[in-house]
């Protein structure tokens, strides 16, 4: 004979499902914080001559298992960098050595309306860098460097 009624059966299994539901919501809600600690630093900030688009240099920190990186995104005059960002034009790190947050390694200038120019230290390890975005060509002002991955 069982030690559980029917009716202490019941009640267990209610509060099994209870407990299902509850955790089912707290994964949901769970699944929309960013748990992870990377943040945008902006090191410069310039608009185009035409006051059309704006280009920003800044650190994306990687947090405790990724190491910080130089990156450098092209927006709109009006948009926002927002922490979830990644650089769309440029990325590079300093592998094991620390990043500075100023311009001595990575910098750009804005040649004209549709043309900036990025210069960088050739030390550094270069994972992104595109040539065009949207109507402004990109030249870059390094020799020797070791190109990751190159995107247009």
């Amino acid at each position: 004979m069982s030690c559980f009624t029917k009716e202490k059966m019941r009640k267990l299994k209610l509060i099994n499902d209870v407990l299902k539901v509850f955790i089912y919501i707290v994964l949901i809600f769970s699944s929309c914080i960013d748990l992870t600690d990377s943040r945008n630093e902006i090191i410069k900030q310039e608009t185009s001559g035409n006051g059309e688009k704006k280009c920003i240099l800044f650190i994306k920190s990687g947090g405790a298992t990724v190491v910080d990186s130089y990156q450098i995104s092209m927006l709109l005059s009006n948009d926002k960098l927002k922490d979830s960002d990644v650089g769309n034009i440029f990325i590079a790190d300093n592998y094991n050595y620390s990043i500075s947050n100023d311009t001595s390694k990575v910098n750009f200038i804005w040649l004209s309306n549709d043309t900036l120019k990025i210069s960088f230290d050739k030390s550094l390890r270069v994972f992104i860098t595109k040539t065009k975005v949207s109507d402004v060509t990109i030249i870059y002002d390094s020799v020797n460097l070791i190109i990751i991955k190159e995107t247009n």
